[in-house]
């Protein structure tokens, strides 16, 4: 308890006199003597926030890469735990500790050598996820993968909850490629597709498996 009065005014005093102390002198210390370090301002530039720090794609149609990064900041397919759509955002986030790939491939700690030389990797960006629009949504997810495969790159996406498994799979139907699907979860996502009171689609993440079979192509 601060006494009243002077006393307070004595002690007011004091507390200010330690807190300029506790503060000047490590300024003081981390400024130095040297000229270099005063005249020459200690910030780095801001840089653009790409998965691993590699090269960000402005136009997909002008492609020129062999796997891009695609984020899909999305979670509207999830009825009960909405941010999955700020997935993207904390992945690159994340990426940045294992720092940025080198021009001979990324570095294994493990073995003291690169892996993935020579490949392009390239981060296109987010997918433009119009607000509370499922249908234009997973759209333009469908659009943009189409848009890799047909540069003939491999697309690797983030997202988001995994409603948008659908719409990826969507997007290669034009190529026709025969590819096999890994489901690694603690449900089958065989939920019915279709509301039985209104007739309308269910596209949720309960219902990616079962959505599935309405791509044409060769899915497994």
């Amino acid at each position: 308890m601060v006494p009243p009065g002077r006393s307070f005014c004595r002690w007011f005093a004091v507390v200010v006199i330690t807190w300029l102390a506790v503060g000047v002198v490590p300024m003081t210390a981390q400024q130095g003597t040297g000229t270099a370090s005063q005249n020459v301002p200690q910030v780095r530039a801001p840089q653009p926030l790409t998965m691993y720090g590699v090269p960000a794609a402005a136009d997909l149609r002008t492609l020129q890469a062999d796997v891009v990064f695609l984020g899909v900041p999305y979670d509207l397919g999830h009825n009960s735990l909405p941010g999955a759509r700020l997935g993207p955002a904390a992945i690159r986030a994340a990426s940045a500790i294992g720092g940025p790939s080198r021009a001979d491939g990324f570095y294994d700690r493990e073995t003291g050598e690169p892996f993935m030389k020579g490949v392009r990797l390239v981060d296109a960006g987010d997918v433009v996820i119009p607000t509370a629009n499922v249908s234009q949504s997973l759209a333009n997810v469908t659009s943009a993968i189409a848009s890799i495969i047909a540069r003939g790159a491999m697309p690797v996406i983030f997202g988001g909850d995994h409603s948008i498994t659908f719409a990826v799979l969507r997007g290669f139907e034009a190529s026709e490629r025969k590819i096999h699907v890994i489901h690694l979860d603690s449900h089958q996502d065989f939920a019915p597709t279709v509301d039985q009171s209104t007739g309308q689609s269910i596209i949720q993440h309960g219902t990616t498996c079962a959505m599935r079979s309405n791509c044409r192509g060769s899915v497994a």
